[in-house]
């Protein structure tokens, strides 16, 4: 049996996430043109902000942990991870439909590409065919117009959210 602890498991877990929002935006037809949309590459770390980015990108990225016992004086724990996708549009309403996508896809609210939750399947990467090896849940989602200070990067948007994992310390799940 392995052991889905430390860096292993937030590497799976962050992957996993990627993963699920990648297939949804997919199945969404995020990917393909359409007459009037470039289509949008989503990339699985963070760009320089500072510099003109391609139009339709976006770019997830992690930042701060926070872990809490879960249950006072047993091995449990809930770790939050914050988590940050930054969306460089087009133009304004490819940006607010982009954006809208996504947070409902973070919030299991896009039943057409099979998003009806906002917790995750997490993934061992090494052996696809074991299949889910637990879960994660989506908190705190929201999103935000980064108001430019260029000339460049007009229709740039960061949507916000925590994963939340709740595991007993050394446990699998």
């Amino acid at each position: 049996m392995t052991t889905y602890d430390a860096g292993l498991r937030l590497r799976f877990i962050r992957d996993s996430l990627f993963y699920m929002v990648r297939e949804s935006m997919e199945a969404a037809g995020w990917f393909e043109s359409e007459p009037r949309r470039a289509p949008v590459e989503l990339l699985p770390e963070p760009v320089d902000g500072s510099v003109e980015i391609v139009p339709n990108k976006v770019a997830m990225s992690t930042d701060d942990t926070t872990t809490l016992e879960w249950e006072l004086g047993t091995d449990m724990e809930q770790l939050r991870w914050d988590v940050y996708f930054d969306v460089f549009a087009e133009n304004e309403s490819v940006g607010i439909h982009i954006v809208g996508d996504i947070v409902a896809i973070l919030k299991g609210k896009m039943p057409s590409v099979g998003r009806t939750s906002s917790s995750f399947d997490v993934y061992d990467f090494r052996d696809m065919d074991e299949g889910p090896i637990f879960k994660c849940d989506l908190e705190e989602i929201d999103s935000s117009r980064v108001d430019p200070t260029t000339n460049f990067n007009k229709f740039y948007w960061v949507i916000g959210c925590q994963i939340v994992d709740y595991h007993v310390t050394g446990g699998e799940g």
